[in-house]
């Protein structure tokens, strides 16, 4: 059986996409992507491919996100992608919110 595809997780976009558009989030902001937890777990398998570091905050209540070099080529071409479907595809229509 072939594995699921990696795109087919939609934290692990979205989190990129967020992350290339906004630059850098905190933990607390993971729940705008999905849950907290499932973003979370997306999060940290970006990390172990490199894509994405977390740094702790001083006054360590918090953590920061950031794609790194290798993450921002990949949410680019992403972006990209979700640049050409929205050519096609009526948001107005569909994606209500």
């Amino acid at each position: 059986m072939n594995p699921k595809p990696i795109l087919h997780d939609r934290n692990m976009v979205s989190l990129m996409l967020v992350l290339y558009k906004e630059k850098e989030f905190t933990s607390t902001r993971m729940a705008y992507c999905g849950s907290y937890h499932s973003v979370k777990e997306s999060a940290l398998k970006l990390q172990d491919a490199g894509l994405i570091e977390s740094t702790v905050c001083k006054d360590r209540l918090r953590i920061i996100w950031k794609l790194t070099d290798k993450g921002r080529e990949v949410a680019k071409m992403i972006n990209q992608c979700e640049n050409l479907l929205e050519q096609y595809i009526d948001r107005e229509k569909y994606y209500k919110e």
